[in-house]
């Protein structure tokens, strides 16, 4: 097949082609795409991760010597790998979950104190604890500190290419069987996430026989070998599924990714989790209350937090401790007693007899 760029006829009725989306200038783009966000979040923490494990290794009392600089990074880029992994898993770096701020924060609370109790642990086993100079207090506070500030202005960041629509274009093709709208549904939610559709071809309808599908086939085809396409897009009800499948094989011939996204009630069962049964596939649709194990380990991991957090912030107490015992030692201590008397009047003054009166 021989991909090329070439001036682009009239096509039948049912190819709409959105002129309105395509005259949009690409000035004040981000050079990042929606696509790309998840990637960028990822090394947006590893370089977080990799710069705190090195300026604790600077900050640490004593000059830091080569040998302690280089176990400092590796230690923080072992545990930089740990942490995107597990945030990973559970899907943390997906757009919408970056807006979460709570979410976020807990999350890397968690997974931030679990590492570093794991750390703490083979520390304790280890005859030459030397590797795991980074992983000392200084770097659990400011990696804590960093992550956090990071999350804040990457929501930031976020909120601003949503409203702003500053996402880089994303060129695709839109199939669906759904009546077009240029405000709403689809088209006006992939024209904020930064996605230009090229071309809009409709489904045929629900059991038509199989030439009108390979017409419609071979019209996206056509129309995708002379266009500069990035994407697939399938917008359609999972109940026509049978006849998807097929229209779905012809399409296969292109090297571009094909997304499908289901409308209707049955699209509803697909926003939840999805397991593995066996040979079947289940859906989650409630999740069953903590075990015994789960209600231990978050209590330990609570415990944890509140322990590391109040080991972080035990300076700053007794700074302010200090300071206050000073404020009143360089006073009149009789002074110093009638300001404390006076402490509950001001709060809640007495009312005199002829206001009452």
């Amino acid at each position: 097949m021989n991909f090329i760029n070439r001036h682009i006829g009239d096509h039948e009725s049912d190819l709409t082609l959105l002129s309105s989306q395509s005259s949009i200038a690409d000035e004040g783009k981000w050079p990042v795409r929606y696509d790309a966000v998840e990637f960028v979040a990822i090394c947006a923490d590893i370089a977080t991760i990799l710069f705190a494990g090195f300026l604790s290794a600077l900050l640490s009392p004593g000059s830091p010597a080569p040998a302690g600089l280089a176990q400092a990074c590796a230690y923080a880029a072992a545990a930089s790998v740990s942490f995107v992994y597990i945030l990973n898993g559970r899907g943390l770096y997906r757009p919408t979950e970056l807006l979460v701020l709570r979410s976020q924060v807990r999350a890397i609370c968690l997974t931030w104190i679990l590492l570093h109790v794991l750390a703490a642990a083979v520390e304790m086993l280890d005859d030459n604890p030397q590797f795991f100079r980074g992983a000392g207090l200084l770097f659990a506070a400011l990696g804590l500190a960093s992550l956090i500030a990071q999350r804040c202005v990457a929501r930031i960041l976020l909120i601003k290419c949503f409203s702003g629509r500053r996402f880089a274009r994303t060129n695709l093709v839109l199939i669906t069987d759904q009546p077009p709208s240029a405000h709403a549904g689809l088209s006006e939610t992939l024209a904020v996430l930064g996605y230009r559709v090229k071309g809009r071809f409709g489904l045929p309808t629900m059991g038509s026989d199989p030439d009108s599908r390979k017409r419609l086939s071979s019209r996206v085809i056509e129309h995708i070998r002379n266009s500069e396409v990035d994407k697939i897009v399938l917008e359609a009800n999972p109940e026509r599924w049978a006849d998807l499948r097929a229209f779905i094989s012809d399409l296969r011939v292109l090297p571009f990714p094909i997304v499908f996204v289901p409308v209707g009630a049955a699209s509803e069962l697909l926003r939840h989790p999805t397991r593995s049964l066996g040979s079947a596939a289940c859906v989650e649709i409630q999740p069953g209350p903590l075990t015994a194990i789960e209600c231990a380990s978050k209590r330990i991991v609570d415990i944890i937090g509140a322990g590391l957090a109040l080991t972080v912030f035990a300076p700053l107490l007794a700074i302010a401790a200090v300071a206050i015992r000073l404020r009143f030692s360089r006073s009149d201590p009789l002074q110093a007693t009638k300001m404390r008397l006076q402490w509950p009047n001001i709060f809640h003054p007495k009312v005199s007899d002829d206001a009452c009166a």
